[in-house]
């Protein structure tokens, strides 16, 4: 995200970054004026904020390679109550990734918990490859993983799992020239993510 503002910098726009834990401290503290732009999974709602959609991002159920019978195509017949006896590897005890991914495929939400918290998706993508149990990953993050057949998709839904990325002003602040144009960078940037 931040290369896409480098030509803008070159021209005086001073760049400055923080990584709230939260998409409620992220639009919090643009309601607040701590940020002038902000990049959050959450569409804002109501009059002080405005978004537009950034990018999407799709997400992959991956394991590592199993032996024995074809996962995906148990998957197809019997459904996600196949894969409630496999552990699972996420970020959070919340499982955000896994539920979002089961609310979208299969309707339901996972009736498993966490087995590896790993609060890192990096991590989570390693540990699903060294056969920690199953995980759901952006495909960005898990792409090469798959090509190597170090990790294996076990599904392919005919319409992936996306989360959408939204980028976010207070309303009326695009008038200001300055925040148009980091807007606008980071709109023509998005495309090619």
């Amino acid at each position: 995200m931040l290369p896409a503002l480098t030509p803008l910098v070159g021209r005086g726009l001073a760049v400055r970054t923080s990584f709230p834990v939260t998409t409620e401290e992220i639009l919090d503290g643009l309601a607040a004026g701590h940020h002038d732009l902000a990049v959050t999974t959450a569409r804002p709602r109501g009059g002080l904020l405005v978004s537009t959609p950034l990018c999407d991002e799709e997400h992959v159920l991956v394991a590592a390679p199993l032996g024995g019978p074809a996962l995906p195509e148990v998957l197809l017949s019997k459904g996600a109550v196949v894969l409630e006896q496999l552990p699972v590897v996420e970020v959070h005890e919340s499982l955000p990734f896994v539920s979002r991914y089961w609310a979208s495929v299969f309707d339901t939400g996972p009736a498993a918990a966490a087995t590896v918290i790993a609060p890192d998706l990096r991590a989570v993508r390693d540990s699903a490859a060294s056969g920690a149990g199953l995980a759901v990953l952006p495909r960005y993050l898990c792409e090469e993983a798959l090509e190597q057949g170090r990790l294996v998709a076990l599904l392919d839904p005919p319409v992936p799992p996306l989360r959408t990325y939204f980028l976010a002003v207070r309303t009326g602040t695009l008038a200001l020239a300055h925040l148009a144009r980091a807007h606008e960078a980071l709109l023509n940037a998005a495309a090619d993510w």
